[in-house]
């Protein structure tokens, strides 16, 4: 069938729909009396008689069957003239007493695309299709996407997100073609449009991109499209190898020029190392990510196994600091979970002190030690910021507990009064008040608006432990309230009885 396809054509399509149908086809018309030249359309009673025998196989295929009777294609199968069109097959049967003659398809492919070319002749009869469509194989619908092409939107619309995963819809959009209506359908199946999802007063999650060819070149064709409403967008970076790098220039083109999206967040695959030929890849794309339009937050998110990793990173660090100077007005959130050195802190902080514009920043899961922690306090010094969020943080092995103010032992404490950054942060005129179980430090300039400044997760944060001088009881956990019947709690609570703001702000 392939060769009689590339003896009359001269070349073979690459999509798996396109092949067969062009063999069916080829075939078909070489079979007819006299021949039907390649570039000739196949005669109306022919495309009539492969109608009927295509719902005959559909109804074969269902009862996982590929072999019909002489009478059930003769009653409905077109007559047995289909027999003479060269796809079918008589097959062998043995026995003393004669069996009816069973005919089969020389491949299944050609049963599942005359399955699907029927179909065709009913997708306009949404009722009909939809029932069709009930427990269809997966083979039949690729078929049907790519004979009805621009009106594949008619099947798309049948489907339900629960129903195909995102990259089969993507294969069918393939096999389709972009059209609008086709990219509209692809667009709710995926979430990226209107139509299924949580209610409308809730946020829905951002999908998952993966760097796969097929999933970069349909969310290419989605952010491009006008119907796109998504809000975010969730890209995880593991680029397949020897893959073409036009699929993940395209995407990344698409993502840039895209305005309905103003979260993107970056993440590599969890419990695998990120390689440095994919290090640079990355890095020739945040720029264009960091300028988007409309970018409100900007996540990356880089797992390393090893400690000794920010040399691989080095180039996504440098790539990171020339974006923040020509970043997006409205970007107001920066997230780097990255494992940075010391030096690298400091430099990204360095770019961000011309970067107004990002507000909040978040450095979870810092090793940096005392190096990487002045840096960002002078940050702070400089321009202050409405929330900075160090969990997770420890303190760098070469370096002793007390001069990066982060401990190194089982239960991960903090010492606050000994720490060199709080240090540098109470020299910084910040004041210190309990607010919903966390410790805020609060800006004497931001008195009205009341900023989160320092978030500190509690799981890596053991106990407060008071100054020495004060000789307060230590509480039971770190940005926990005071408990009552302590000597702190009856200090703290006879203070505000008393009216004195002056002596509560002592005494806390």
């Amino acid at each position: 069938m392939l060769c009689c396809l590339y003896q009359d054509s001269g070349s073979l399509p690459t999509e798996t729909s396109a092949l067969v149908q062009a063999a069916v086809k080829c075939i078909v018309k070489r079979s007819l009396d006299p021949p039907i030249p390649y570039n000739e359309e196949i005669p109306g009673h022919c495309r009539k008689r492969l109608e009927d025998f295509g719902k005959v196989s559909l109804a074969a295929l269902r009862e996982n069957r590929c072999c019909y009777t002489e009478a059930e294609l003769r009653a409905r199968g077109g007559g047995i003239e289909v027999t003479r069109l060269g796809f079918l097959t008589r097959g062998l049967t043995f026995g003393q007493r004669r069996k009816p003659d069973l005919y089969t398809p020389i491949h299944t492919a050609v049963a599942e695309f005359l399955a699907a070319y029927y179909l065709t002749s009913v997708a306009q009869y949404a009722n009909i299709l939809r029932r069709e469509l009930e427990g269809l194989p997966s083979g039949i619908i690729s078929h049907l996407a790519g004979l009805l092409g621009p009106k594949t939107h008619l099947i798309l619309n049948q489907l339900c997100p629960l129903e195909v995963p995102p990259r089969a819809v993507f294969s069918l959009l393939k096999a389709a073609g972009a059209s609008d209506g086709n990219i509209s359908a692809v667009c709710r199946l995926v979430g990226a449009g209107p139509g299924f999802g949580p209610a409308p007063n809730e946020r829905p999650p951002a999908p998952l991109v993966h760097t796969s060819p097929l999933e970069l070149e349909g969310w290419a064709r989605i952010l491009e499209s006008p119907a796109c409403t998504l809000e975010a967008l969730e890209v995880v970076f593991q680029v397949e190898r020897g893959s073409d790098p036009r699929y993940l220039d395209n995407f990344f083109d698409a993502l840039a020029g895209n305005e309905s999206v103003k979260l993107v967040r970056i993440t590599s695959l969890l419990g695998q190392e990120f390689p440095a030929d994919e290090a640079q890849r990355l890095a020739g794309h945040l720029k264009s990510v960091l300028g988007k339009k409309k970018l409100n937050d900007f996540e990356l998110v880089i797992t390393c196994l090893e400690e000794a990793a920010h040399d691989r990173l080095e180039c996504v660090v440098n790539a990171l600091c020339r974006g923040l100077s020509h970043a997006s007005g409205s970007l107001s959130r920066l997230v780097l979970d990255m494992n940075l050195s010391g030096e690298q802190v400091s430099r990204v902080c360095e770019a961000l002190r011309g970067c107004i514009q990002v507000q909040a920043l978040h450095l979870p899961h810092l090793g940096c030690g005392c190096e990487g922690l002045a840096s960002v306090a002078e940050l702070l010094k400089e321009r202050p910021l409405l929330a900075l969020n160090l969990a997770g943080s420890w303190g760098a092995k070469n370096e002793d507990p007390s001069s990066s103010g982060i401990s190194m032992e089982s239960n991960f404490s903090l010492d606050l009064f000994s720490s060199s950054l709080t240090k540098q942060l109470l020299k910084f005129r910040f004041r210190f008040r309990f607010r919903k179980q966390r410790l805020c430090l609060q800006h004497p300039r931001h008195f009205t608006v009341e900023p989160l400044l320092l978030i500190i997760a509690q799981r890596c944060i053991g106990g407060l432990r008071q100054s020495h001088k004060t000789g307060y009881s230590t509480a039971s956990s770190f940005g926990s309230r005071p408990r009552p019947g302590t000597r702190y709690w009856q200090r703290a609570s006879t203070a505000k009885r008393s009216g004195s703001r002056q002596q509560w702000q002592q005494q806390a």
